[in-house]
């Protein structure tokens, strides 16, 4: 084995200094206003993979036995029970305008047309104060992003 001269003597932790992330974090939260208004519009292409894995599976849902979901699942409760890849060009002129052309998309197990790969589906604007999925989220570039306490 080569001795490798890059790595350094000694490492030094310290309880006392701020994560550096924070100060870039601080600077895009300030700037937030300006980034969001650079662009009127765009085009995008884009690759969107979906991926469900159930990982360990009950018994029964609602009283019904799961078995091996038409063989889905292995032994173990285990397996991919969908799989989905799209190629599509996406546009977006400002305030709110969207649309997204499907090029391709092909989905594991299935010769169905449909997939719910489609990006514009799952869009966001990252620049506004919260993010709605299924609840409401406070973006990491809001004004409070560091007010938050996060709480396991």
């Amino acid at each position: 084995m080569v001795e490798d001269e890059n790595i350094s003597d000694e490492l030094v932790i310290t309880a006392d200094r701020e994560d550096p992330a924070y100060n870039i974090m601080r600077k895009a939260i300030k700037r937030r206003n300006y980034f969001k208004n650079q662009f009127k519009s765009y085009e995008a292409d884009l690759y969107v993979k979906g991926l469900v894995k159930i990982t360990d599976s009950p018994k029964k849902i609602l009283g019904e036995e799961i078995g091996d979901m038409k063989g889905l699942l292995d032994s173990t409760g285990r397996g991919i029970v969908y799989l989905s890849e799209s190629k599509s060009k996406f546009y977006f002129q400002s305030p709110d305008k969207t649309k997204e052309e499907m090029i391709s998309s092909v989905r594991s197990g299935s010769n169905s047309l449909f997939t719910a790969n489609q990006f514009s589906w799952a869009s966001f604007d990252i620049y506004t104060e919260y993010l709605n999925f299924s609840r409401s989220i406070v973006s990491p570039i809001a004004d409070a992003a560091f007010l938050i306490t996060i709480m396991y």
